[in-house]
């Protein structure tokens, strides 16, 4: 029996300070997560970037989006007056604003690096759904930002960022939310109530307790809360006087802003205290709410069973035979889908299409198939939305649009013509596709900023109902007649009325309004208009989805909502569309609901108008001179040797980072005080964006590597650097699909430490060597993964496929030549519930002069992967595969692998240890390994090998780095069962191969 640990080895005379490291397992991902490039995944060369300066701003924008600056300008100049009064704080530098309109992405960060900056997608208009409110984007967003940046900086310190390694706790993220919200929007019920009542109702306050798919905007609404509450009870000096708190830290030789030390200082209560009264109050505001207003048994209904969890859309087929549903299956499969379920006793479900769905979904008339919009790769890569239909029952695809930025599709009565909402800019207008001819007719002619959420095709006629918010801020539902270009509001816009839906014969609509600071139902007639009357009145909300044709029972038909009592799923209702109810005014003590309406005692206005003088100068954006400081670490350090040397000196790392995602630079560099010019080092890595595909230089000096080389572990020093060109690829128009080639050239001084223990080895292993080598590599790889919770350890569905191709070039300056062609593979198959097939096939061949530790073969062991980029090279990539139950190596030339596992979900141990390190869900695995070597030293000797065995794997989560290691035991299969020695292993490795 052999017990083996894959526990990284200290690399003998290459010492690595831990702060390299640190910046390498840290840095670099956060950081590149940053940027514009880093959401979208793509570069933008085509793009040219001009700066417009203010006094306190830099403006940067591509030049297709001139004018855009004198808008976000006196946005930003009114925004900084306002936080600075509000929060007693001055920026000492002026803050960087980047804008783009690139994807259609709707988002905006700020980054607390060195000096400050803000990134934002502008021209996102799917934002009116997703908010509710007078607010414009462009006002919202830069607002909401700047005030991150504020908090940011007035929390600095002069340990900054290492704050939250002492222990402190500057930044939590529900307060910087919070903060923002507050001082710069209204509490409403999408940037807060509607999350918040029902968690309160519920008692399910948590937003980290993984039950929900609301939990991200209970987030918010949780900080947004508890920042006015503060507030409204302390008087708002006290957010001011919070964010100047500073307490003592790193024995005494330094200051640093902590959350919770700095409100215990502020009202003298610590947070949990805080938190208890805040959860008392906001529970007797609402349950005095939910007491004046009705709860879902006053449907008289019981939902209706439907697969998903949580809903975006429900659509019931012409027929009705059927209905669609657009929602999240579950949290453990949180990818968009749609799905349909047989009305009938049986209940039959199909998925139809996934990927970034958006609502609402339409069916054909003919119930053939549904149409929809989804996020997708447009020119240069950019996120765009665009119209696809999938075909019902089979699921097969079709991409209607390209680069249209397009939602909202409805079929028309016949079935021959598609609507859409097309975006250009930050106005919506209506457009009518030929399903025929293919030609396309602009049919509203709306100007200016215009938002359209939603269009209804009337069931008869050429008339569209258009959800709108509108240029003059309002949020009203027209009626467009094509035929005689004629706008009709059916309402005046004083509350956010939107989502209309037809009933059958055109006469009356049904539509969710927020007027109750939540979702509620509410009917019109079309042909007598007059005031909507009520058809819900529920305390938790309700959104109207469709509304079926009448029948015998139902004389008005049925409409179809949606509504819940818990954050942890939706329900689905029928009900009658005949129903009325009666909302009376609310009365709620004033002491209880102040918070609500508290403001801060400077306002920023919701409306501000651009104002060009603001620019004082304009320029074009130098890409390097924005180059950020991210984080700089140095420190001593002290290594041993494995031949009994030991040495000391002194490193230091710096990364740094252009926010637009252009460059990115990671270095690092050790003096040595035993041999300055032996054994110092240092490791230079930039990224360049600039062009369409990234390119990445690295030169280096002792840059230590550890590999397997027989039985021993293999350690190595290089000198030398490369050169790699990557390219994602477009080619698949598949959700959850990547592809990318990736060329590197590389040439390296190779020095072998530990030479000498391989000539212990049995015959037939040369000791490695050392020597010079110049290489070449090209590799396509391709793969599907949805993104399931359980990835990490139980990969759901999925697929992948890599090539890759090296030589090593000869010439006078390489000790060895070679090449080695590379495919491997990997396919989930389904099985019975949760758990999956999992098969990986790998083909290798070696072929040349290559250097003795250039191998390929059977390991004895397993090789570490590590979940997470290896930017300084550390782990070498294995060219050896391990057949599990044997615990020897062998060399050879060419090797034929493949491994079948059975993965069955088995426990989630939810363990903490030690404080940090969690155990996870665990998943059992019986498995079959099988491979095939021609030997190094024969033509035609093989060593085949076939093990088999189990394995228990489960994730590690360390500070959210989520690890899969396991613990097994193997046998070869000609012994198995046998009372012969077996193989018990213990194993650090990524699930996915690739």
């Amino acid at each position: 029996m052999s017990l083996i640990s894959n526990t990284a080895p200290r690399f003998p005379g290459c010492p690595i300070p831990l702060l390299v490291l640190f910046l390498v397992l840290l840095f670099p991902c956060s950081a590149f997560a940053q940027t514009f490039s880093s959401a979208a995944g793509r570069n933008h060369p085509e793009l040219d970037w001009v700066v417009s300066e203010t006094e306190h701003f830099q403006l940067i924008y591509p030049s297709h989006l001139d004018g855009i600056q004198n808008n976000a300008a006196a946005i930003a100049e009114k925004t900084y007056k306002v936080l600075s009064f509000n929060l007693n704080f001055e920026l000492d530098k002026k803050v960087r604003i980047y804008l783009t309109d690139q994807d259609e992405i709707t988002n905006g960060f700020a980054v607390p690096l060195g000096n400050p900056y803000t990134n934002i997608w502008v021209h996102v208009n799917d934002y009116a759904t997703t908010f509710t409110g007078e607010t414009k984007w462009l006002r919202k967003v830069i607002s909401h930002e700047l005030t991150h940046i504020f908090h940011f900086e007035a929390v600095r310190s002069g340990i900054s960022p290492f704050e939250t390694l002492l222990t402190n706790n500057p930044l939590p993220r529900f307060w910087t939310e919070g903060l923002a919200q507050y001082e710069t929007e209204l509490w409403d019920a999408r940037r807060g109530d509607r999350w918040l009542r029902i968690a309160a109702f519920e008692d399910r306050l948590s937003y980290t307790d993984r039950q929900s798919a609301w939990n991200s905007q209970l987030l918010y609404a949780v900080g947004n809360s508890q920042a006015r509450y503060l507030a409204e009870q302390y008087g708002d000096t006290t957010l001011a006087n919070l964010l100047q708190h500073r307490k003592s830290t790193l024995f005494g030789l330094a200051n640093a802003h902590d959350f919770n030390t700095a409100l215990k200082f502020t009202i003298d209560k610590s947070y949990n205290e805080f938190y208890d009264d805040w959860q008392k109050h906001t529970g007797v505001y609402y349950n005095t709410i939910a007491a004046q207003m009705d709860r879902l048994d006053s449907l008289k209904q019981k939902p209706i069973t439907l697969p998903p969890s949580w809903y975006h859309d429900i659509k019931y087929s012409p027929d009705t035979t059927h209905v669609a549903v657009l929602g999240l299956a579950s949290l453990e499969r949180p990818a968009t889908e749609i799905l349909t379920v047989s009305s009938d006793s049986k209940g039959e479900k199909r998925v139809l299409a996934r990927g970034s769905i958006n609502p609402p979904i339409s069916w054909h008339p003919s119930g053939t198939r549904i149409a929809y919009s989804r996020t997708t790769r447009g020119a240069g890569g950019a996120l765009v939305n665009d119209i696809y239909t999938a075909e019902f029952p089979s699921g097969k695809s079709n991409r209607l649009t390209r680069d249209k930025r397009a939602r909202s599709p409805i079929y028309s009565p016949d079935g021959d013509r598609l609507a859409f909402i097309k975006s250009r800019g930050h106005t919506d207008n209506v457009i009518v596709l030929n399903l025929n001819t293919g030609e396309e007719e602009q049919v509203t002619f709306f100007e200016g900023n215009t938002q359209l959420l939603s269009i209804q095709w009337h069931p008869n006629d050429d008339k569209f109902l258009i959800s709108r918010f509108s240029q003059e801020r309002k949020r009203d539902i027209l009626l467009a007649d094509i035929q005689s270009n004629s706008i009709t509001p059916l309402t005046d816009g004083t509350h956010d009325d939107r989502l209309p839906v037809w009933n059958s014969d055109g006469s009356a609509i049904a539509f969710t309004s927020l007027r109750d600071q939540i979702e509620n139902v509410f009917l019109l007639n079309i042909n007598t208009p007059g005031e909507p009357v009520r058809v819900t009145n529920i305390f938790t909300g309700a959104t109207v989805h469709d509304w079926l044709k009448p029948d015998s029972q139902h004389q008005e038909g049925r409409l179809v909502i949606q509504s819940t009592e818990t954050k942890r799923r939706d329900h689905a209702f029928l009900i009658d569309a005949s129903t009325r109810t009666q909302a009376e005014p609310r009365d709620v003590p004033s002491e209880y609901a102040n918070w609500t309406t508290h403001r801060p005692p400077q306002e920023i206005p919701k409306f501000i108008r651009p104002d060009a003088s603001l620019i004082q100068e304009n320029y074009s954006y130098n890409s390097f001179r924005n180059l950020t400081h991210g984080i700089s670490l140095a420190a001593p350090y002290y290594a041993g040797n494995l031949l009994g040397e030991y040495e000391y000196g002194f490193g230091a790392a710096t990364a740094w980072i252009e926010p637009i995602g252009k460059h990115m630079l990671l270095a690092g560099a050790g003096l040595s005080f035993t041999e300055p010019l032996e054994k110092s080092f240092f490791y230079v890595t930039y990224t360049n964006n600039q062009f369409r595909p990234s390119l990445r230089f690295d030169v280096y000096k002792r840059k230590p590597s550890v590999g397997r080389y027989g039985s021993h572990s293999l350690f190595q020093e290089t000198d030398g650097g490369f050169v790699s060109i990557s390219q994602p690829l477009d080619w698949f128009d598949e959700p959850y699909i990547s592809s990318d080639i990736q060329l590197r050239t590389r040439y390296s001084n190779r020095r072998i430490y530990n030479r000498d223990n391989f000539r212990l080895e049995p015959a037939g292993l040369t000791p490695p060597e050392t020597g010079r080598q110049a290489d070449i590599r090209f590799t396509y790889s391709i793969n599907k993964e949805l993104p399931i919770r359980g990835n990490v350890i139980q990969q759901l569905e999925g697929w992948g496929l890599r090539f890759r191709l090296t030589g090593a070039l000869p010439g006078p300056l390489t000790d060895s030549s070679f090449f080695r062609p590379d495919l491997a593979a990997y396919f989930i198959l389904p099985a019975p519930g949760q758990s999956r097939f999992y098969i990986y096939l790998r083909a290798l061949g070696l072929y040349g002069d290559p250097f003795p530790q250039t191998y390929i073969g059977f390991s004895e062991q397993d090789y570490i992967t590590v979940p997470f980029e290896d930017p300084l090279g550390l782990f070498s990539l294995p060219n050896a595969e391990r057949v599990r139950g044997y615990n020897n190596y062998q060399m050879g030339n060419q090797l034929l692998f493949g491994t079948l596992e059975y993965r069955v979900p088995f426990i989630n141990l939810r363990t903490l240890l030690l404080g940090t390190a969690i155990l996870g869900q665990t998943s059992l695995s019986p498995f079959v390994d099988a491979g095939s070597l021609q030997l190094r030293e024969s033509n035609t000797g093989r060593d085949n090998r076939a093990g088999t065995g189990i394995e228990l794997k489960n994730i590690l989560q360390i500070e959210g780095l989520r690890i899969e290691h396991s613990l097994g035991i193997g046998q070869p299969i000609n012994s198995f069962g046998l009372d012969e020695d077996f193989d018990l292993f213990y194993r650090i490795r990524a699930t996915v191969p690739f």
